[in-house]
């Protein structure tokens, strides 16, 4: 009898587990789109790293990225922390989400951070933040999400 039919909750993922899995699903169109490639994730921390590769296309006429992009990068990142931190068991329509642009985002590689401040059973309040590789803070963003029930499985491995 496996723990879980003796009452007892299962066994928890490693954070490494988690990230391996998430690297092995299938890929968002907008994500696909951005160039979210998942770095880290710390499911107790609550938080989850991804690097993103804005392109040519996700320019303004000013020749940076258009904030719309930019705060899609870090609504994702957000968006994945509060998966990460209900262990893949929810998604979060965003609420509502307000974006600090501090310095011109450029083509090429960043790295973007989601961090849970607070979550409920059916709202999360999370901050992102985005750098470039040198570590210059680049864009912020607080939000608030409802949390959904995934009408399918969230991750590979997930399906019952």
């Amino acid at each position: 009898m496996s723990g879980a039919a003796r009452g007892r909750p299962p066994q928890r993922l490693s954070d490494a587990d988690y990230l391996a899995r998430m690297k092995a699903a299938p890929v968002a169109p907008a994500s696909r789109e951005l160039g979210l490639e998942p770095l880290a994730v710390n499911v107790s921390e609550m938080w989850f790293e991804g690097a993103f590769n804005p392109n040519p296309n996700h320019l303004n006429r000013g020749g940076i990225v258009h904030g719309g992009f930019v705060t899609a990068m870090l609504d994702e990142v957000m968006g994945v922390a509060i998966i990460s931190a209900n262990e893949f068991r929810k998604w979060p329509p965003t609420l509502e989400i307000k974006a600090q642009f501090l310095r011109p985002v450029l083509p090429g590689r960043i790295i973007g951070r989601g961090q849970v401040i607070k979550m409920g059973r059916t709202i999360a309040f999370v901050s992102g933040e985005l750098r470039d590789l040198d570590g210059e803070l680049l864009a912020t963003a607080t939000c608030t999400s409802t949390l959904r029930e995934f009408a399918h499985p969230a991750l590979p491995g997930d399906e019952g």
